[in-house]
């Protein structure tokens, strides 16, 4: 099979495309033939070395969809050709707060999503909702996964909570606006973008803010009476202005 490959670190420039012995499924595995895989964070930190215990050479990719094409000893027969969404988390532990030891992703040191098939634990693959595309359902993972446990396993988001998401448009940002909106929180967001802002708001922000105005957490808090909960991906002032 054809997988894309990083021999060394550098930056992006690195990966390479090679033609790899396609895995078999171990026991309690399936082998998915991956129709879609999405970019992460993640994989370009990967490439310069800013990510922790990496092991070269490695199988990029967290996120990807598609097919169970090959089952391994012990799993149901009746999962063969079933389209499924892959769950990249390996080994997360008992605490549902906190991951353990043994936690890891796929996308290094396993094999990434990035190649034309991967194998995975059985319980690591979910079915794909009927009306999502392959490519809407690759993207889900790791940006809708983190923005869940950001927002509601620690933030605890419902009706009574007000919430700011900043960088809006991002991926974990725009997943933590549809999780707030979705559980009834008033969510304001903020971006350097007019348009972003404008989009937050189509799917359920109620106002927004633009991050390169002075003072401009400090302003919105004033104005509408403080947060309950700030979920700040993009590591900038917000927090601390707050």
């Amino acid at each position: 099979m054809k997988a894309v490959v990083l021999d060394e670190l550098g930056g992006p420039e690195n990966l390479t495309i090679k033609d790899i012995d396609t895995p078999d499924p171990k026991e309690n595995e399936v082998r998915v033939k991956l129709k879609a895989a999405a970019l992460n964070r993640r994989d370009l930190w990967i490439t310069f070395g800013l990510y922790p215990k990496i092991q070269l050479p490695c199988i990029t990719g967290s996120d990807g969809a598609g097919v169970i094409d090959k089952i391994g000893n012990g799993v149901d027969p009746k999962l063969m050709d079933k389209e499924v969404i892959i769950y990249p988390v390996l080994d997360w532990g008992d605490d549902p707060v906190a991951n353990g030891s043994d936690f890891r992703v796929l996308g290094m040191p396993e094999q990434g999503t990035f190649a034309e098939y991967i194998c995975v634990p059985v319980e690591n693959v979910v079915p794909k909702p009927e009306h999502l595309s392959w490519e809407e359902a690759a993207a889900i993972p790791v940006a809708g996964l983190t923005a869940w446990r950001s927002a509601v396993t620690h933030g605890e988001v419902n009706e009574t909570k007000r919430i700011l998401v900043t960088g809006a448009g991002g991926g974990v940002a725009s997943f933590a606006i549809l999780w707030g909106v979705h559980h009834g929180a008033e969510v304001y967001v903020s971006s350097g973008s007019v348009e972003k802002i404008s989009w937050a708001q189509s799917i359920g922000a109620i106002n927004g803010v633009n991050y390169n105005n002075e003072n401009c957490y400090k302003n919105l808090a004033r104005e509408i009476g403080g947060f309950d909960v700030v979920i700040d991906s993009s590591g900038g002032d917000a927090v601390n202005e707050l």
